[in-house]
């Protein structure tokens, strides 16, 4: 295509003219328009609502919640408070040991200074924690020192003085109850105390506490320029007096043999403790003792609890010795399985649990079939029905048997002679669980009696398996 312009064709039409046309000035041909506005405007006006965004979020006054609470989560700001340590060490030789302590109340003291000239300011805002409450008091330094350095080189004896405590809230978002602050002013250079206590009232040994806070801290009324620290103390709860093994299996007891068993018990609360068997009974067949441990098995008894982590502290601890015979005089024990707990006292309270000794005695009933191992296996079954095991036992042709006793006790048992064969004779036993009487597992105690009709009688104690499950 060509940019020249070339004559009009004769044939081609004539413009159309208007009244009034002839007179008109001849038109000058169509200038460009500039299109220098056509950028510069957008770009002014860009320019112009950044500049007011920006003028809003940084001269308009700034509002709070309604609670007028700090923000959740401080941003990071250079440290004015500055703690002495943020997690207890409880043992200086092991800085991992969890202190152990009983379901009783108890607190802890983070010592604290204000480094700088200036006012500063302190609150918690994470309390979602096995806590309490936390609290913090500002101490003259006359006072702060002592309790600060007792506090690091022995927390577990360090004791507070009678200060004034100002309780921080849970809740930064929600306004402060009557006893509670939102925040605590610490003024320039001063010192103090962030307490952190907890009542484990209803944590069951073995339970780890979770104890650790996120506290805040910056310069008085300075939101920006908050930081956060985290206090931990780490603590496990204990029962008053610790033993191990939980049980000890004695194995296959036969006619005339005797076996020993053997516990360590050990207490990390208590350098005074009082254990006692708690049944002191004429059993000559199972006779427990106990013996206190010397300095130096405690000190070893420590040593190796903490290599197998097992614990840290052993202030008291006694061996209990349990001998176990199958036959005394005209006395036997039970044939079948072997269930037996040693009660103990503790101090005057009952030990729960306590010490377990389990095994087998020989005799002359067996429960047929291998796969049962000497038990009634009742297996899983709906606890909505009657269900019934049939179990099979051998027994010689002269022993004659009686049903003594169930547990649990809601078992209905019938126990029937069956054929001879041989020397061994075969006895059938029925074990019916009525519905809706057991949900869930049996308990390992549960077993059927049965006792011979000598004189005196021999009790054959066997075991009971199952589950009863809701379908």
């Amino acid at each position: 295509m060509s940019d020249q312009i070339t004559k009009r064709p004769d044939s081609f039409p004539n413009p159309r003219t208007y009244a009034g046309a002839e007179n008109a000035p001849p038109a000058d041909l169509a200038k460009p328009r500039s299109s220098v506005w056509r950028y510069v405007l957008p770009g002014v006006l860009f320019v112009v609502i950044v500049g007011g965004i920006a003028w809003v979020t940084q001269f308009m006054p700034k509002t709070r919640s309604a609670s007028n609470s700090p923000d959740p989560v401080p941003e990071p700001g250079k440290p004015v408070i500055r703690y002495h340590f943020t997690r207890v060490t409880w043992n200086a030789k092991d800085e991992e040991y969890v202190n152990e302590t009983e379901q009783v109340k108890g607190s802890f003291e983070f010592p604290f200074e204000n480094i700088t000239d200036s006012a500063a300011e302190l609150g918690a805002f994470n309390v979602a924690c096995d806590c309490s409450y936390v609290e913090v008091a500002l101490v003259e330094r006359s006072e702060f020192e002592p309790h600060a350095k007792n506090l690091a080189a022995a927390p577990l004896e360090a004791k507070a003085g009678n200060w004034q405590w100002q309780k921080l809230t849970r809740d930064p978002k929600q306004k402060p109850q009557k006893d509670e602050v939102q925040s605590v002013v610490v003024p320039a250079k001063a010192s103090g105390f962030v307490r952190i206590k907890w009542d484990p009232h209803n944590k069951p040994p073995g339970s780890k506490l979770q104890l650790g806070v996120d506290v805040w801290s910056g310069p008085e009324g300075n939101l920006r320029q908050r930081r956060a620290d985290r206090l931990e103390v780490p603590i496990i709860i204990v029962a008053p007096l610790l033993f191990q093994p939980g049980r000890v299996n004695i194995g296959q007891l036969d006619t005339g043999h005797a076996v020993f068993a053997e516990f360590t018990l050990w207490s990390a609360t208590r350098s005074q403790i009082d254990v006692k068997l708690a049944n002191k009974t004429e059993d000559k067949l199972v006779v427990p003792v106990i013996t206190p441990f010397t300095v130096e098995e405690r000190q070893a008894l420590q040593t190796r609890l903490r290599k197998e982590d097992m614990g840290g502290r052993v202030k008291a601890a006694f061996l209990l010795r349990v001998h176990v015979k199958e036959q005394v005089g005209d006395k036997q024990l039970d044939q079948g399985a072997f269930y037996r707990i040693i009660p103990l006292l503790v101090d005057g309270a009952p030990l729960e649990p306590s010490p377990l000794l389990v095994g087998t005695v020989k005799g002359v009933v067996d429960v047929a079939g291998s796969e049962n191992r000497g038990r009634i296996q009742l297996g899983s079954f709906p606890a909505k029905d009657d269900f019934t095991k049939i179990v099979s036992l051998l027994a010689h042709k002269n022993i004659k048997l009686k049903h003594e006793s169930t547990d649990p006790s809601t078992l209905v048992v019938k126990l029937q002679k069956k054929e001879l064969t041989g020397e061994r004779q075969r006895w059938q036993l029925d074990v019916t669980v009525p519905a809706n009487s057991i949900l869930g597992q049996f308990a390992e105690h549960s077993a059927v009696v049965l006792k011979t009709s000598d004189d005196p009688p021999r009790f054959i104690r066997i075991p009971v398996l199952g589950n009863a499950t809701q379908n």
